[in-house]
């Protein structure tokens, strides 16, 4: 299920408890969600083995509203969180869904899901006081820029004296709102630059984010003391599931990162992955338009990325489409090299020019990536992230 689904899913396994646990069962179950319309709420997509292909099934019972998470659920600790001194941090979100919503690989996406924002913040204070010191991240897609959250929000973060993160889209990022974070208290920010390659970019439906912005407005943080953690997203595909990353966009991404680093950005990391097909995005859709129904319970796996999290299991550019040709084994070759590259640990891929190792198995070639290995694509082995599924476990940390 992928979505707002929190209702949907106790709908479905009241009613699947309730009837006989077989095939037709599940079919019963699904069809008798239009008979509690009234108390569902949630737009998404389920997909089951149950009916056959298409195996992804949207439905919209309208949108969820924003709860105060502290309500439902405590945190009980702190979890690790190495871009932070001390290393960890309290996990925490404001909204729901994305305000951009056009990225062909992201489950949050999509044109009937606006982000909706919080307005009441005081339950934040009651957490921090229950984690005294600890800096807060947030994990919302991309960090509200409300009218609440800038009269009410941030001076609460400000008054808890606590260093603070939060995830941004570069070309929504004025300088304005940058200095406004860093005012309050943000020491940290996530983004995801994905490829130093426009055509990439556009491709992936990053619009309006171009190599250009993304070095002019990472050159604004430093003079404001904020780190920047950075998503580096190799193996991109067309909204159809074509592939569009070559050698050369490989390469163009290694060059960025390098630019970025010689003009003194402030960067935290880099987080490289491989990306993945999440079930109800537009990339399965155009997948399934094009006669290419994925089964989400049959995982195939790619074992030349085991060393990038989760990118040894599910459905990316070698394993979406049949048998992978030597060709495209090349370019993981070379993308495992540019992530050796990025993390600045000697590239096991390099062998006289050739991008296939010789006499050594690609199983073994993904391993030696990272001496730090710092967890995932926010440097933090807890917290799973749902924009390309596929975080990477290489790290650099300056």
């Amino acid at each position: 299920m992928a979505g707002d689904g929190e209702f949907v899913l106790l709908e479905l396994v009241r009613k699947f408890l309730s009837v006989e646990s077989d095939t037709r069962a599940v079919m019963q179950t699904l069809g008798a969600l239009g008979e509690h319309q009234s108390r569902l709420r949630g737009r998404g997509t389920i997909t089951s083995r149950a009916w056959g292909a298409p195996f992804g099934r949207p439905f919209d019972f309208g949108s969820t509203e924003v709860e105060s998470f502290h309500t439902r659920c405590r945190v009980s600790r702190p979890v690790r969180f190495d871009v932070f001194p001390g290393g960890v941090a309290v996990p925490l979100t404001v909204s729901r869904g994305c305000s951009y919503g056009l990225c062909t690989f992201c489950s949050e996406g999509g044109p009937s899901r606006k982000a909706r924002v919080a307005s009441d913040f005081t339950w934040i204070g009651e957490l921090s006081a229950r984690h005294p010191g600890v800096p807060l991240y947030f994990q919302d897609s991309i960090f509200p820029a409300t009218q609440s959250v800038r009269q009410s929000l941030l001076p609460m973060l400000k008054s808890l004296g606590v260093d603070w993160g939060c995830q941004v889209y570069l070309p929504s990022l004025s300088h304005t709102l940058l200095a406004d974070l860093a005012a309050h208290g943000c020491a940290y920010l996530y983004t995801g630059v994905e490829s130093g390659s426009n055509e990439i970019l556009a491709a992936i439906g990053k619009k309006g984010l171009t190599r250009e912005l993304i070095i002019e407005r990472l050159g604004w943080f430093a003079g404001h003391g904020v780190r920047a953690g950075l998503s580096l997203m190799f193996g991109a595909m067309s909204d159809d599931g074509r592939l569009v990353d070559t050698a050369e966009t490989v390469a163009d991404t290694v060059s960025l990162t390098r630019e970025l680093s010689g003009k003194g950005v402030a960067i935290a990391g880099f987080y490289p992955n491989i990306q993945t097909v999440l079930p109800g995005t537009a990339l399965d859709l155009g997948l399934a338009s094009r006669g290419l129904h994925l089964d989400f319970y049959s995982m195939p796996r790619a074992p030349e990325f085991a060393s990038f999290e989760d990118g040894a299991v599910g459905y990316n550019f070698l394993t979406v489409d049949g048998p992978n040709s030597s060709q495209r084994r090349q370019l993981a070759y070379a993308i495992i090299a540019a992530a050796n590259a990025v993390a600045g640990s000697p590239d096991p891929c390099d062998s006289g020019g050739a991008l296939e190792p010789q006499g050594v198995e690609a199983t073994d070639v993904a391993k030696p990536l990272s001496p730090a290995r710092r967890g995932s694509r926010h440097a933090a082995q807890w917290l799973p992230h749902p924009r390309s599924g596929s975080p990477g476990t290489i790290g650099s940390v300056g």
